[in-house]
């Protein structure tokens, strides 16, 4: 370890570090400070809630096909879901034991839960039309079928109906042998509450015009009418369009299943055959690099990530990506529940305990947010993974219980959470969520950094029905019309939010927020950059926000989508409070002396121009969950690159190494703003390939930072490998 012999800065270094605040040194603005994102001031309601039905109460499935935007409605999910619970315990242990354990209909005042028999469950499609900005139901599933009742000999509801579908899950566009583009929605049936041997499996419907839509044939031995795989269909999700066929996952309303396909999937009936093998249950599909990947349910082991080229003849051969659990023992992530391909990378985000990984094109990949753990080394043995945005799982708050959605919107990645938060209101220690309900969104340019969007399920917009009700952001669809969210609402009905074509409302906030320990104190000291870059703006000061972050026991074991938040065991989860000011300063860096030991906190700066509010930063964690930049960990990240033949050529890039390795010589020789500065001379793009160039620099951009803190503070110990004074 380099002895440490600390000097003071020469004043006129720390003139231009303080000018107007610690800035760094001049290189050019990032991307991040050129392009603006969407934050909750801009978006507002696209429609009546629950479409002037509360019983619309998620948007379940959103596609934009055709210049029009349409979104698949489930029905009365939550209610569903309870008097499915009510029914199996008083079927299997009586109903005077259901009725003390889990009566029905529930107590919680917000719910309007009727008979089960009699409850309205008749999903819809709604349409919305660009040009004339109308919405019309094109479709509402047929209420026709007889109720067959329960079963388990129990007597059917007198006279009572039910529809085919009680929910679409999920939209896909498929070009058929012939040429034509058709739109096809997967349905749910009402089998999670009626017996299942008495209805017809869950249908799948098809339209060339967007606004017929028709059944396809599922007639009685055929393979879509009889789905031998798993007694237990009831649901398709995550349909994709890949390599000349439509896929489609099939299984039980949980929604993991065996993935089925078809090359002419509009002829129904034996068109469709099981793809894969079919003791292996997934979850999510998404296409990326030429390869249909798959994202696995597995409660035990944790989710897996595979890929196929689907070609020849099924089973088709299944490569795996991503192991069990992601290498995390202690509580890995169930499921994976969303997919995203953006900036040349595929972003996975799972549920319960949920994470984010990035998977590169060669399948090598990185944990953006979650736990740390440790995972094979390049040179044999381990080496401790840590994730990037420096958040731990629900991105920093576990009630967050699925990164649910994801989509991209002009360089900037959305990633929307069903926030278990508001289910367990009702619960014992449930008042101490007050601050944490309602779904959150967060955006980010790089992977690196994400900007909390909404944190309470866009409450700005004044809706005493949404907010904290609206739990879940089920849906995205990025338009030429501006972004889409769908909600979760099972109490009020579910929203439809868009943004503007354009940015219209806050001032873009400060980037590159980072913390890491002020020396022996331990105290966070906080660093970040003003979103005027290198400008001097009047008056200009930045307010420092914190919240703190407890554990709470109240979440049922077996959560997923769903708990009662009363009974079964209980799971150690972590919620934030509210954020409150500690701090104002004019400089772009702040030390919390306020913060207490073992305490943990999650914080964000605003910026104040003469009274005019920025959006909040990026969020921040304290204590670290991700060990602040040094030269070997760059070092390290570049030689990695290097192996996997991840740079343009080698001469530029072994100078760019060389360069690096200088500056670190500089920096152990007391010469810190000689090694800054040539840092920040470094070009790293064409050097290193994207998107591996974005993380190379933003290393680089940490370890300036890291040099210029230790000469503005030069009291504290931030780096043991700068020179010792």
């Amino acid at each position: 370890m380099i002895a440490r012999l600390r000097r003071r800065a020469p004043a006129t270094l720390l003139a231009v570090l303080t000018a107007g605040g610690m800035a760094l040194i001049s290189r050019p603005i990032h991307a991040d400070q050129q392009v603006q994102a969407l934050y909750a001031q801009d978006f507002s309601y696209a429609a009546p809630r629950g479409f002037g039905d509360r019983g619309n109460s998620w948007a379940q499935a959103m596609t934009w096909w055709h210049n029009a935007l349409y979104v698949g409605t489930a029905r009365e999910s939550v209610c569903t879901a309870y008097y499915a619970l009510w029914q199996f315990v008083g079927i299997t242990l009586g109903f005077d034991f259901a009725n003390t354990w889990l009566a029905y209909p529930p107590a919680d005042p917000d719910l309007s839960c009727v008979d089960g028999a009699d409850l309205p469950i008749q999903a819809e499609i709604q349409r919305w039309d660009q040009t004339t900005g109308l919405w019309t139901r094109v479709f509402q599933s047929p209420l026709d079928l007889d109720n067959p009742g329960p079963g388990a000999g129990l007597p059917a509801p007198v006279g009572k109906k039910l529809p085919w579908d009680t929910a679409i899950r999920g939209f896909a566009a498929h070009v058929e042998p012939d040429g034509t583009e058709a739109l096809y929605a997967f349905g749910v049936n009402s089998t999670i509450i009626w017996d299942r041997t008495r209805l017809p499996p869950p249908r799948i419907l098809r339209s060339t015009d967007g606004i017929e839509f028709t059944p396809l044939l599922q007639d009685e031995g055929t393979f879509l009418h009889d789905l031998p795989f798993n007694p237990d269909h009831s649901s398709f999700r995550a349909p994709v369009s890949f390599n000349g066929k439509l896929f489609v996952i099939c299984g039980p309303v949980f929604g993991q299943g065996t993935l089925i396909a078809s090359a002419d999937p509009e002829e129904g009936n034996d068109s469709w055959f099981v793809a894969t093998d079919p003791s292996i249950q997934f979850y999510e599909t998404a296409v990326f690099n030429g390869w249909l990947y798959l994202g696995t349910l597995d409660a035990n082991k944790g989710y897996s990530v595979v890929k196929t080229r689907a070609d020849g003849a099924p089973p088709y051969q299944l490569i795996p990506v991503i192991p069990p659990g992601a290498y995390l023992t202690d509580f890995p992530s169930k499921s994976v529940v969303s997919m995203e391909v953006f900036n040349g990378r595929l972003y996975v985000g799972t549920a319960t305990f949920p994470e984010l990984i990035a998977i590169n094109p060669d399948d090598t990949w990185s944990l953006i947010m979650g736990a740390p753990r440790q995972v094979p080394s390049a040179g044999g043995g381990t080496e401790w993974m840590y994730p990037r945005s420096g958040l731990n799982a629900g991105f920093g708050q576990t009630l967050n219980d699925h990164v649910w959605q994801m989509d991209d919107r002009k360089g900037h990645m959305y990633a929307g959470t069903y926030n278990s938060a508001t289910p367990a209101r009702t619960a014992p220690g449930g008042s101490l969520l007050a601050n944490s309900m309602g779904a959150q969104v967060f955006s980010t340019m790089n992977g690196w950094y994400y900007i909390p969007v909404t944190l309470d399920g866009f409450a700005n917009l004044g809706d005493p029905l949404g907010g904290k009700f609206d739990y879940g952001i089920r849906t995205m669809s990025q338009t030429p019309a501006g972004l889409f969210f769908g909600t979760a609402n099972d109490y009020y009905g579910l929203a439809i939010l868009q943004s503007p074509a354009k940015k219209t409302s806050l001032p873009d906030p400060s980037t590159r927020f980072d913390i890491e320990p002020a020396g022996t104190t331990g105290a966070p000291l906080l660093s970040w950059k003003s979103s005027t870059a290198n400008k001097k703006v009047p008056k200009k000061t930045y307010q420092v926000f914190r919240a703190a972050v407890n554990d709470i026991l109240i979440r049922d074991s077996t959560n997923f989508e769903g708990f009662n938040g009363v009974n079964g065991n209980k799971i150690r989860d972590t919620y934030v409070g509210g954020y409150t000011k500690v701090g104002e300063t004019p400089n772009q860096s702040y030390i919390d002396f306020t913060a207490q030991p073992g305490q943990r906190y999650m914080y964000y700066i605003v910026e104040n121009t003469a009274g005019v509010l920025s959006a909040p930063s990026n969020l921040a964690a304290f204590p670290l969950m991700t060990p602040a930049a040094t030269f070997a960990q760059l070092l390290h990240d570049l030689d990695i690159v290097f192996q996997r033949g991840r740079y343009a050529d080698p001469t530029t890039f072994a100078t760019l190494r060389s360069n690096i390795v200088a500056a670190q010589t500089l920096a152990a020789s007391c010469s810190v703003d000689a090694a800054a500065s040539k840092l920040s001379s470094l070009t790293v793009n064409g050097v290193v390939l994207d998107p591996e160039a974005t993380d190379i620099q933003i290393l680089i951009d940490k370890l300036v930072r890291r040099l210029q803190l230790d000469k503005l503070y030069p009291q504290y110990v931030l780096s043991t490998e700068i020179c010792a004074p």
